[in-house]
């Protein structure tokens, strides 16, 4: 007999968005909520590899108990996107 299966378990999820060269940093929220972060550049150092405004909101989604699952990167257009999948276990 199986016990302790993670499948019973749910989740509310969220996707935080960053692309450094556009300033634009968007945090989505369940299907529901939408919001659009101000980073200015003298947040970003560099606009290809500088991801800290992100890590920054990761850091504190994690102190509201969301916990970082899976990340991924690609170009949109010439320039990196990163993005960050995090999700917290409904109680």
């Amino acid at each position: 007999m199986l016990s302790n299966l993670n499948a019973q378990d749910r989740y509310d999820y969220a996707v935080i968005s960053f692309k450094p060269a556009s300033l634009e940093l968007m945090v989505s929220q369940n299907g529901t909520d939408f919001k659009k972060i101000e980073v200015t550049e003298d947040e970003v150092k560099n606009k290809y590899f500088d991801t800290n405004a992100a890590l920054k909101e990761v850091n504190k989604m994690g102190a509201d108990g969301w916990e970082l699952f899976n990340t991924n990167s690609f170009f949109a257009g010439t320039a990196p996107a990163y993005v960050y999948f995090l999700r917290r276990k409904i109680k």
